[in-house]
């Protein structure tokens, strides 16, 4: 059985640890039902409890930890780091190695060369999950070092974004795995929708659009929030809501704008919340009016819960929607959103279960989680 090292900066992307995406702990499962033996390796772990208690992997010589310190990975200390981290990668005896971020990236590519001359049969990938920007000094490291390590995005735009931030990045190294979940397993997580509605104390006979972001500019929640206040004035239902999960530096603000509108209190901010697909089921309509969007893994969520959706085109979203989606708004366009608000509504019983097959349909068909690491074993051999 192959070996391979997976290898993080920390156990931020294993946060979730519900294994719907192959950006989490599902990586392990699913290399593992491809034949793979997996461990993970993290550069810096604060608290390794915290890892074995979310089970990331059962037995615990499974999991390396290396202990740098995020000090330890910075300036000429790094240089150090990845000698102590090549030292290690040569008297092992795994064959694959797997980065997720710059970080591990660069760890690794630092001695790949090296590497890869002292163990000829080693491949190694790396995966750029968003809108990457490279400092000069980044760009002039990723022409030397990068020339032997397979490079792997979420999305066509992501590639473009990859390869337009850096030189060395060329046609042959980069590869584009669409970001894919197991839907049976979003299926059977979710909760019910009378528990989410009463989670958020929202009447259970209410009409609810709602998003999953992060309340940040790139996310442009301003924009979803105008154009929800504006289809609520003109709508005769007054039993609407409109419910934000997640977090950011933005909330204050929109909190005391939200005030000020005569809909305050049917707009909900209520917060982060871990594995946040599982509350979906609380929405009628799902919305997300991003300005820039690497995957749009919450459009992949929302799909395969069966949820209508509204979105921008931002980034790579059109590839999951389809790009002759009927319901996409231009960036910042609050007005045509308002329209759609209206148009979803207005759609007969047969009408809206029609849009929300296709789009179960098309998760199911095209960003399949067993697919995804087919095509990643064949990636890696």
């Amino acid at each position: 059985m192959p070996k391979i090292l997976v290898l993080y900066k920390d156990y931020g992307l294993l946060q979730q640890d519900e294994g719907i995406n192959p950006t989490n702990l599902a990586m392990t499962r699913g290399l593992e039902s491809n034949g793979f033996d997996v461990t993970n390796g993290f550069l810096v772990v604060k608290e390794k409890i915290i890892l074995e208690s979310k089970n990331i992997k059962k037995n615990k010589e499974q999991n390396i930890y290396f202990d740098f310190t995020n000090k330890d990975l910075k300036g000429l200390k790094r240089i150090l780091a990845a000698y102590k981290l090549y030292q290690f990668l040569k008297n092992s005896d795994f064959e694959y190695i797997i980065t997720h971020r710059y970080k591990p990236f660069f760890m690794v590519a630092l001695f790949s060369n090296k590497l890869i001359t002292f163990k000829k049969n080693l491949k190694i990938v790396s995966y750029f999950h968003g809108d990457v920007k490279f400092s000069f000094f980044r760009r002039l490291f990723n022409h030397y070092f990068a020339k032997n390590i397979k490079l792997v995005t979420v999305s066509n735009w992501a590639k473009d974004k990859l390869q337009g931030a850096s030189s060395a990045f060329v046609k042959n190294n980069v590869y584009v795995l669409p970001n894919s979940i197991d839907k049976k397993l979003v299926e059977n997580q979710i909760y019910s929708k009378e528990y989410s509605k009463e989670l958020f104390n929202i009447p259970k006979d209410s009409y609810v659009i709602g998003t999953i972001a992060r309340l940040v500019s790139s996310k442009d929640p301003e924009v979803l929030i105008n154009g929800f206040a504006k289809f609520y004035k003109n709508s005769t239902n007054k039993n609407t809501y409109l419910v934000i999960i997640g977090d950011g530096y933005l909330k204050d603000n929109l909190m005391k704008y939200i005030d000020k509108l005569d809909c305050s209190d049917n707009i909900k901010l209520v917060g982060a919340y871990s594995n946040a697909f599982k509350y979906l089921k609380a929405f009628d309509l799902f919305c997300l009016t991003s300005k820039r969007e690497a995957c749009g893994l919450v459009i992949l969520e929302a799909m395969a819960a069966g949820l209508p959706i509204i979105s921008t085109r931002a980034g790579g979203i059109p590839e999951f929607l389809g790009k002759d989606y009927d319901w996409y708004i231009n960036i910042g366009d609050s007005d045509k959103l308002t329209k759609l608000f209206s148009k979803m509504q207005s759609l007969s019983d047969e009408e809206l279960e029609e849009l929300k097959n296709h789009l179960r349909d098309r998760v199911e068909n095209r960003f399949d989680y067993n697919n995804y690491f087919n095509k990643l074993s064949k990636l890696l051999k």
